[in-house]
């Protein structure tokens, strides 16, 4: 059984929309706290409308990827409530998860649900940096069939999150630099400044209750690490 994510491909495809950012045509989309996004449609594509996005997080980036990946689901639900009913619904020998969630969503606009398939997270060099990658891409599970879903099915055009060292603070800070792309269905418009406000509602309440959940879960494991290297370095 081979992979299902050509990750040569993709870091490819990631650091492109990094530099197209720089360019012409992307429509920034007003901030949240401490969170930008930017929108750009490509008419040609299945999935046309992009919203890439960033954000700063007070947590080291080998932790902000570890907070989103399916293998620590488990402890999902005591930091995250943006995201409901949060499951695994199959793993293989790569690495891989497909997974399941929806958002709750207010009158007039229905909840929307997904299912993904989650890529393991990787190490890579970006711009010079050691930082962490990972994708997700659209899926389908017989656990969970379209015609018995109670809410909309969103159909996703592959995602992508970067976990960034800050650059004063690497050890304890990053920022994350993420595409979400998605066809939302219903009676949801392919509008960028829709997408924009979706995202910049949805991943910057993530965000904030990702730092209360690393403290929860993880601060007195992270200083246990930073106390080890000071010792290491001392006996050097």
């Amino acid at each position: 059984m081979e992979s299902s994510f050509d990750f040569q491909t993709l870091i490819a495809q990631a650091r492109w929309y990094k530099e197209d950012l720089e360019k012409v045509g992307w429509s920034k989309q007003g901030n949240y706290p401490g969170f930008i996004a930017w929108t750009k449609s490509f008419p040609e594509e299945e999935v046309p409308v992009k919203v890439l996005f960033k954000f700063d997080l007070a947590m080291p980036p080998e932790y902000v990827l570890k907070m989103l990946d399916p293998s620590t689901f488990d402890t999902r639900p005591k930091w995250d409530d943006v995201f409901k009913d949060v499951q695994v619904l199959e793993s293989n020998v790569h690495g891989e998860f497909v997974t399941y969630y929806r958002t709750a969503a207010s009158w007039p606009v229905s909840s929307r649900s997904f299912v993904l398939l989650v890529s393991p997270i990787k190490e890579i060099d970006w711009c010079g940096q050691r930082c962490f990658i990972m994708f997700q891409k659209n899926a389908e599970h017989a656990s969970k069939p379209l015609e018995e879903e109670e809410c909309i099915r969103v159909h996703n055009g592959g995602n992508f999150l970067v976990a960034i060292p800050d650059d004063k603070e690497p050890t304890s800070k990053s920022q994350v630099f993420g595409l979400s792309t998605n066809i939302y269905n219903g009676w949801l418009p392919n509008w960028e400044y829709l997408h924009g406000k979706i995202i910049l509602k949805s991943i910057g309440k993530l965000a904030e209750k990702m730092v209360k959940g690393y403290h929860m879960l993880y601060r007195g494991e992270d200083k246990s690490s930073d106390e080890t290297r000071e010792r290491r370095l001392i006996l050097k």
